[in-house]
């Protein structure tokens, strides 16, 4: 009698036995442990990944020998070093150094974002700001 009852959009409606839901529910069971399964493969693919990056960033290379008579070029601005670092000793300053003090300007001037291209001939600096880690 309700073995072909059509439901309010015009489909046919199955129904389903005591013993047919339990089955079904121990399928779908082992397809969820599968998947966290899956799951678990992906996101030590993914730790991996990010391990990656971190060495990546720890192994930036910092210039040391930052006077005051070098340059930056940001941008489409210049500035001179003295603008930000105004003590500068003998021996200079490094490209970490002058990062920090450029990011109390310039909040997109993160450690793990900030890399330098460096002019040694003419004395010129040019951060290169790199998107942020996704996710």
């Amino acid at each position: 009698m309700f073995e072909n009852q059509l439901s309010l959009f015009g489909e046919n409606v199955k129904f389903i036995n005591k013993e047919e839901d339990k089955s079904n529910e121990k399928q779908q069971a082992k397809k969820e442990d599968k998947k966290s399964n899956k799951k678990e493969v992906v996101s030590s693919a993914s730790d991996k990944k990010e391990s990656k990056k971190s060495v990546a960033a720890k192994t930036q290379k910092v210039f040391e020998n930052i006077k005051e008579d070098w340059t930056i070029h940001y941008y489409s601005n210049t500035f001179q070093v003295t603008e930000f670092v105004n003590d500068i000793p003998e021996s200079g300053i490094s490209t970490e150094q002058l990062r920090e003090e450029m990011a109390k300007e310039f909040f997109e001037m993160s450690r793990d974002r900030t890399f330098w291209d460096i002019d040694k001939e003419n004395k010129r600096l040019f951060p290169r700001i790199t998107g942020g880690a996704k996710g």
